[in-house]
C-alpha cells in the first residue's frame, strides 16, 4: 500500500492503526495503514499521553528581529523629512547612524521589511502613478533648456527639436529620471541619470 501524507490521517485512523499495531505488530500495521513504523511508534507514545491530534506545523519559536526601536525611529524620521528616499539610500544613512550609536547595522532587505512592517513609505515610493510636474517645475525645465542651449532660434526645425526635448524631459521627470542632457547635433551624445528609489 502507498504511503499516506501525515496531514491526511485522521485521529480515528490513528486509533485503528494503534489497535492493529497491538494485535499484529508494527510491520503488519504499517503495511495495512500505509504509514511508516516510526509513525506508529510515535502515535502509540502520543496516545499513552492522551493526544493523538496532529501536531501543528507552526514553529515553536519565531525569529525575533535583530534591530532595535532606535533604528525604526531613525528610519521613520528619515522618511518624514527627506524626499525620494528608497531603502538603499536609507541604508547608507542608517549605517552612519548605527556606527555613531554603536548599533549593529541592518541589511537593505531589513530596511525594506521595516518600511513594510511599520507601514512607512519613502516619499519616492509612495507615488504609484507617474508624477506630473507642476507649472513651476515646468518653468524651471524651460529655463534649464534656455540656459543649456541658448535662446530659441528662428529656425522652425530647431524650435520643434527643442520643444521635443522639453517634452522628453517632462516625461523623464514623471518616470523618475533625474537628469538628461542632449545636444542639438545628431552626433552629440545623451547623458542621463536615474533617481535611486
Amino acid at each position: 500500500m502507498a504511503r499516506k501524507h501525515m496531514t491526511q490521517i485522521s485521529i480515528t485512523t490513528r486509533t485503528e492503526a494503534i489497535s492493529l499495531f497491538v494485535q499484529f505488530g508494527a510491520k503488519e500495521a504499517a503495511n495495512r495503514i500505509g504509514v511508516s513504523r516510526s509513525s506508529l511508534y510515535r502515535w502509540k507514545r502520543r496516545s499513552s499521553q492522551g493526544n493523538l491530534a496532529p501536531s501543528p506545523k507552526i514553529p515553536k519559536a519565531k525569529r525575533q528581529p535583530t534591530y532595535g526601536q532606535e533604528i525604526v525611529e531613525y528610519i521613520r524620521s528619515l522618511v518624514k523629512t527627506s524626499i525620494r528616499l528608497g531603502k538603499r539610500r536609507i541604508k547608507v544613512m542608517l549605517d552612519g547612524f548605527c556606527q555613531k550609536e554603536n548599533l549593529r547595522p541592518v541589511s537593505v532587505t531589513t530596511v525594506g521589511e521595516i518600511l513594510k512592517k511599520y507601514q512607512l513609505r519613502a516619499s519616492g515610493e509612495e507615488q504609484s502613478t507617474k508624477a506630473t510636474p507642476t507649472p513651476s517645475e515646468l518653468e524651471k525645465m524651460a529655463d534649464e533648456i534656455l540656459n543649456q542651449n541658448g535662446p530659441l532660434p528662428d529656425y522652425p526645425f530647431l524650435t520643434k527639436k527643442q520643444l521635443g526635448v522639453s517634452r522628453l524631459k517632462e516625461s523623464c521627470f514623471g518616470s523618475g529620471i533625474e537628469k538628461i542632457s542632449a545636444g542639438l547635433s545628431p552626433f552629440s551624445g545623451v547623458i542621463h541619470a536615474f533617481n535611486e528609489a
